[in-house]
Order: C-alpha cells, then structure tokens, then sequence
C-alpha cells in the first residue's frame, strides 16, 4: 500500500486543496489476455473507508463484456461530504452504501443498499438484452423511513417511506 496527499496535486486540480487529509490506497490486482481481476482496492482516511472487489472479462463471441461486481462497500462520514460541498441532513453523521452485480453477456442484475441516520434505502435491477439494442430492464427502488424534515431541512415534515417499480425497455435519442 502507499498513501497520497491530495493537496499535492492542487496545482492539476485545484478542488483537491480543500482534502487536506492522507489518502491510504492498497491494490490487490492480476491482469491476463482475457481478464482484469481486482481482488481488492481500498482507499482510507480518517473521513472515509471504502473498497471493491471484482473482475472483467473480454468480450465473448456477442461481443459483450462480462463482468462482476462482488463488494462495493463505502463508508464515510458526514465530514467529507461538507469537504466535498455536499449539503447533507443536519442528523447525518455517517454514510453506509453497499453494492453488487454482475453481467454475463446478455443479462445482468445489480443490488444496492444506503443507510445514514436521516435515510435507508435499496436497489434492485435486472437487465437482459443484446450488444446493439435497449435491454429489457426491471427495477425496483425503496426508501425506508427516510427523515424527510432533515433532508430538505424543514421540520414541518415527518418520515417518508416509498417504492418504485420499472419494467420495460428503455429508449434513449
């Protein structure tokens, strides 16, 4: 592993003075003719703990790339997102969001989940279609008693819970 220090590179891009903290990074990685296997890439600092985990391989005879996406895990605290201008609930102190999917040429799915004091929430996805055309999509999206005062900071309003489903092919021009 080996550690950077953002404000380093400010004079590149000059947004990085504002982390004015060491970054902790650790690659565990192995590339062939055919595949990317990341067995582990960690970033740490006092504000944050995230990683991933995964591999991609080359296209196949359809010409789609297969990849898995085993552990995306982000842990942060409410600090870096006032470091990165975010507005955040006041209740935040903590942000948890975990991640999963894999695709295998034509079809594919994808979790998520994000928890913090003020909201919680999932995702759910499914997808199948061939290179060159729309997939077929099914989503589903929760939100578990989120703190809907905090989020856009006016107290008259109370906890929210609510789901939405997708299924069809999206279009794009």
């Amino acid at each position: 592993g080996t550690s950077i220090y953002p404000p380093d590179a400010s004079a590149f891009v000059p947004a990085l003075a504002r982390f004015d903290f060491p970054i902790g990074l650790y690659m565990d990685a192995s590339v062939t003719d055919s595949c990317l296997e990341m067995r582990r890439l960690s970033a740490t600092s006092r504000l944050f703990e995230a990683s991933v985990r995964g591999s991609v391989h080359m296209p196949d005879s359809t010409g789609a790339i297969a990849w898995t996406l085993g552990q995306l895990s982000v842990n942060a605290s409410a600090e870096l997102g006032h470091a990165l201008g975010i507005a955040l609930p006041q209740a935040t102190r903590h942000i948890n969001l975990e991640a999963s999917g894999r695709s295998s040429g034509t079809e594919g799915n994808a979790t998520a989940s994000l928890r913090s004091e003020a909201a919680s929430g999932e995702l759910t996805a499914r997808w199948r279609g061939f290179p060159g055309q729309y997939p077929h999509v099914s989503a589903r999206a929760s939100f578990f008693t989120a703190d809907a005062g905090e989020i856009v900071h006016e107290s008259r309003l109370g906890l929210v819970e609510a789901t939405a489903e997708f299924d069809g092919c999206p279009r794009t021009r």
